[in-house]
């Protein structure tokens, strides 16, 4: 789903959207994510697990990894193309497609919002 160049049919979105339904566990009414302040979305890239945060309440978005700044893989870089975006960066494009789509009244904020790396005091390097 990440590595697809482009995206014709919006399957990206339609995929989240399936995962997103499956994970509330039949409780649909909860798809449009107004009832929520916070969504966690985990990633595991390489071996290596760390979340993606949206703070809907507060139009904020953190990456959080136990590795901290220094010991991480994990590359924070937008960039046009989508190909070229680093993972967190098209977990954000996809996120804010679906609250696009769900007519989420933050949409466009989360859109311009930058993905802040949060300093764990408890990283392990």
């Amino acid at each position: 789903m990440l590595t697809l160049e482009t995206d014709p049919t919006g399957s990206r979105v339609s995929t989240f959207e399936c995962w997103l339904k499956s994970s509330l566990i039949g409780r649909h009414h909860l798809v449009d994510l107004h009832d929520f302040a916070m969504v966690f979305v985990p990633v595991l890239e390489v071996d290596h697990y760390y979340l993606v945060v949206f703070d809907l309440k507060d139009e904020r978005i953190y990456l959080i990894d136990h590795s901290g700044d220094r010991g991480s893989g994990v590359l924070l870089r937008d960039n046009e193309t989508y190909i070229l975006k680093t993972t967190p960066f098209k977990v954000k494009e996809i996120f804010v497609e679906y609250l696009k789509l769900v007519n989420y009244p933050n949409a466009i904020a989360m859109q311009s919002s930058v993905i802040m790396r949060e300093d764990l005091p408890w990283s392990t390097i």
